[in-house]
């Protein structure tokens, strides 16, 4: 009667000890699930934010093709314009590579080659 006593409180202590194990790897596997989403959000936070500064370097740039050849050759270089660092080289008389930089980290956003009609076009 005393073994079968023993016997049966080991069951239970192995159930018990089964029962933690099990809630301790739902626990682990819940703190993994949230760390991942935590890190989602993170990520898409900052994509959305890098797509905001690519939006607002666009619109620079595309101001700045609009300026006429004068205004390209007073800014080759570089120079600040607005919330940007720009840098225009002036590949021919007509051809010019504009390059749009984050001012803090000076890292080329967008870059493009801009062309100006040339006097053999009629233009000054």
């Amino acid at each position: 009667m005393r073994s079968r006593k023993v016997i049966v409180g080991a069951r239970r202590g192995a159930l018990l000890l089964e029962t933690l194990v099990g809630i301790v790897l739902l626990v682990t596997a819940g703190l993994a699930m949230v760390a991942s989403i935590g890190q989602t959000l993170a990520t898409a936070r900052e994509v959305h934010r890098r797509e905001e500064e690519v939006r607002s370097a666009s619109e620079a740039l595309e101001g700045i093709s609009l300026w006429p050849r004068a205004v390209l050759d007073t800014r080759i270089g570089r120079t600040r314009w607005r919330d940007w660092n720009i840098r225009v080289d002036r590949l021919t008389p007509t051809l010019y590579r504009v390059a749009v930089a984050d001012t803090l980290k000076s890292a080329v956003l967008l870059e493009t080659s801009i062309y100006t009609p040339g006097p053999e076009n009629g233009e000054p």
